[in-house]
């Protein structure tokens, strides 16, 4: 199966973690909706793959304040 989605405004908690709402469809053509924590590419992926990813999540997600983006640069990441 195949998903396509696009991030919404929408931040909701998800057993207690927040999560953006992102909708889409499967590649049948169902709709469907997805609560998203975390976004990115991998950490050994080449630093522009990373750059680029960034922005182009910064340009797409509506820009509703810092907390509500839920968009972490490398050096802000949450830690394991």
């Amino acid at each position: 199966m195949k998903i396509t989605l696009e991030p919404t405004p929408l931040i909701l908690q998800v057993n207690g973690t927040e999560c953006r709402q992102w909708i889409g469809t499967s590649d049948n053509g169902a709709q469907v909706v997805a609560f998203v924590c975390a976004i990115g590419v991998p950490e050994n992926a080449p630093r522009e793959q990373h750059e680029q990813f960034q922005r182009e999540l910064r340009e797409t997600v509506p820009t509703l304040g810092r907390s509500a983006l839920l968009v972490f640069d490398d050096d802000e990441r949450p830690k394991n």
